[in-house]
């Protein structure tokens, strides 16, 4: 399990990881720390399918497994089973799981800031540190906006968290991009400009899955589109692989390139997830501000076509 584990979180070896934990699974067939990791694995190869079947089998065989209900709920609303992804998230909520921000993240994948504002019911922590604010950010309310970057909601002492040090400040600049106060906003993101680049490692998060933000981010606030496709550049040819996190780096890309006036490389990124993901992905983009300036373009509007298509196909 730790030469697994290794091949698969250091080495990012996907092969070499299924192949350790088969070895595994082959001594102890009911282990279902093996069957979780090779859920893991196989989610992050692309392999969903293979990701969902060994997720299952570890609730198979431990059923009262928080942790893997957590992930497999999760899994099932990001592929868009949102009914399944439901039952098993208030399953894990019955058990007495933190499921914190899950609820959040599955109520902006299903297209609803509202219940996703609705999910918010305490402060953050680290590891889903910015969903109130982006779920406040997704209902366009200053009053919710205001409160998200409050200490009731962010605390204090996450404003920098480990390898995202401009986390909260970023945050604040767009609160005041949605706002209106342009110049205000300029300001700060100029200040958080001059800060990164006085560092060695203006980015040690780099692109990780759970990533506060991207590099891409802060040059699409400032419309700097040669930044943003400098960070893209960087994105394809470096980031290690992750098919499962592309969607949501991609979807940052998309709001930085559509910021910066490249509608067409925005469109190609959320063309990409739709077709990773499944056209319910759409739901999510209906709602993320970054998204506004393209939304009457004849191919986003193909994304939208295509979802209600196949809404309408389960129907019939």
């Amino acid at each position: 399990m730790a030469e697994a584990y290794y091949a698969y979180w250091v080495q990012r070896d996907y092969a070499l990881a299924e192949g350790l934990l088969a070895r595994v699974l082959a001594r102890s067939p009911e282990h279902a720390e093996a069957w979780l990791a090779r859920g893991f694995v196989a989610r992050r190869d692309g392999r969903f399918e293979d990701a969902l079947r060994a997720l299952r089998r570890a609730l198979e065989v431990d059923p009262v497994n928080r942790e893997g209900l957590i992930d497999l709920g999760h899994t099932l609303s990001v592929l868009g089973h949102f009914d399944e992804s439901a039952a098993i998230l208030d399953q894990a909520t019955r058990l007495g799981a933190d499921v914190g921000g899950q609820w959040i993240h599955y109520w902006l994948l299903r297209g609803d800031p509202e219940r996703a504002w609705a999910a918010v019911d305490g402060r953050a922590q680290q590891s889903w540190l910015t969903y109130p604010y982006r779920a406040a950010l997704a209902t366009r309310d200053p009053e919710r906006i205001a409160l998200s970057l409050s200490p009731s909601l962010w605390p204090e002492e996450l404003h920098s968290p480990p390898g995202y040090s401009e986390a909260y400040a970023l945050a604040q600049a767009e609160a005041l991009l949605m706002a209106g106060q342009r110049e205000l906003a300029m300001v700060s993101l100029r200040a958080i400009e001059a800060r990164l680049q006085a560092l060695d490692a203006p980015y040690p998060g780099g692109w990780s899955h759970n990533g506060h933000y991207w590099p891409c981010d802060l040059p699409g606030l400032l419309g700097d589109l040669d930044g943003v496709i400098a960070a893209e550049r960087d994105y394809l040819e470096n980031a290690p692989r992750d098919v499962y996190a592309s969607a949501e780096v991609r979807l940052a890309l998309a709001a930085a390139l559509a910021r910066a006036g490249d509608a067409e490389r925005a469109l190609g990124h959320l063309e990409a997830i739709a077709e990773l993901l499944g056209p319910a992905h759409y739901l999510r983009f209906s709602i993320d501000p970054g998204l506004d300036t393209i939304r009457a373009h004849p191919r986003y509007l193909g994304l939208k076509a295509a979802y209600e298509r196949s809404v309408a196909e389960q129907e019939s």
